[in-house]
């Protein structure tokens, strides 16, 4: 009966709510100038229609003079990531020296694009893409290091020049839950041979032996090191062991 009184409160509260919000609306509409809620509801799906159509065009529009500068003749660095490595100047050195280090760069590239390739899950291999790639390298004076080779490949993937293969995002890893530390219970060690606690009847442990002090410990090993013991019962009624050592010593005892 509680659980339907609360659910019906909350119902009552959750409609209170909603007739709140609904004139709102209305207040906001007729200050607006429009007849009704539908209407102004109506203006507004038509003006975020028109916001949508014209950022789409003009994204178009973007990416449309954006491939045609890339696929041009002009560097374009304005659509690169800045401090990008760029070929040296060879204009200046001896034939010979010029065709070495070409020769040496050629080498070096191939192994530049094979890394990149091995790092990039999205390259597809294909003599369009490479092509392509390439090409932007090219006009940009791009130095053939694997940063680059990355840089040209991502400008062309954001323009739709070259295609890609599709990669599932990595899973998060799954948050594991801290251990609960577990406190250890040290067991009471006993040994047979440790001596015999009158009180119990077993052996003293080694928590209970640690724990005498010297005089202590020292009169109970010495009752069990050649001595034999009796229990005997005072006046009082009070139970205690006997030395029979010092009572087979003690005239009158004897036999």
């Amino acid at each position: 009966m509680g659980r339907l009184t609360e659910q019906s409160a909350m119902q009552h509260e959750q409609e209170i709510q909603r007739r709140r919000e609904a004139s709102a609306r209305e207040d906001l509409a007729f200050r607006k100038g429009y007849n009704s809620v539908q209407e102004m509801e109506q203006d507004e799906r038509r003006a975020t229609h028109n916001a949508t159509v014209k950022q789409n065009q003009q994204r178009y529009f973007s990416v449309a003079q954006n491939r045609a500068r890339i696929i041009g003749d002009e560097p374009y660095p304005d659509l690169l990531p800045q401090g990008l490595e760029t070929n040296p100047d060879l204009s200046t050195l001896e034939p010979a020296q010029r065709a070495y280090i070409q020769t040496h760069e050629a080498d070096s590239a191939r192994q530049q694009a094979e890394a990149f390739k091995r790092s990039e899950p999205r390259y597809v291999q294909s003599q369009e893409s490479s092509q392509m790639i390439i090409h932007v390298m090219a006009v940009n004076n791009l130095a053939p290091v694997e940063e680059n080779f990355r840089a040209a490949f991502n400008l062309c993937v954001a323009n739709g020049l070259i295609a890609v293969r599709e990669v599932e995002a990595a899973p998060a890893p799954a948050l594991q839950p801290e251990p609960t530390p577990v406190t250890a219970l040290v067991p009471e060690i006993t040994r047979s041979e440790n001596p015999i606690n009158p009180a119990t009847g077993t052996p003293y442990t080694e928590r209970e032996l640690d724990a005498m002090d010297a005089e202590t410990y020292a009169k109970v090993f010495r009752l069990q090191r050649g001595h034999q013991y009796r229990y005997v019962k005072s006046d009082s009624g009070f139970m205690g062991l006997e030395d029979l050592n010092e009572v087979i010593g003690r005239p009158g005892d004897r036999g």
